[in-house]
């Protein structure tokens, strides 16, 4: 979100502004948190994964 603050306003106008703006959250990470069933240790996964590279 954009605010365009113009000279013409006063302070008290500018802090109403800027407190009219709510944060939006764009993903919510604990909503996923532990779902993820693994068949295989995971530090495993990670070196088997990464020798792939090599």
């Amino acid at each position: 979100m954009v605010v365009v603050i113009d000279k013409k306003y006063d302070k008290r106008k500018v802090d109403k502004m800027l407190s009219s703006i709510k944060p939006t959250k764009i993903f919510d990470a604990q909503k996923f948190a532990g779902k993820i069933q693994w068949n295989e240790d995971p530090v495993a996964y990670q070196k088997r994964v990464r020798n792939e590279w090599n």
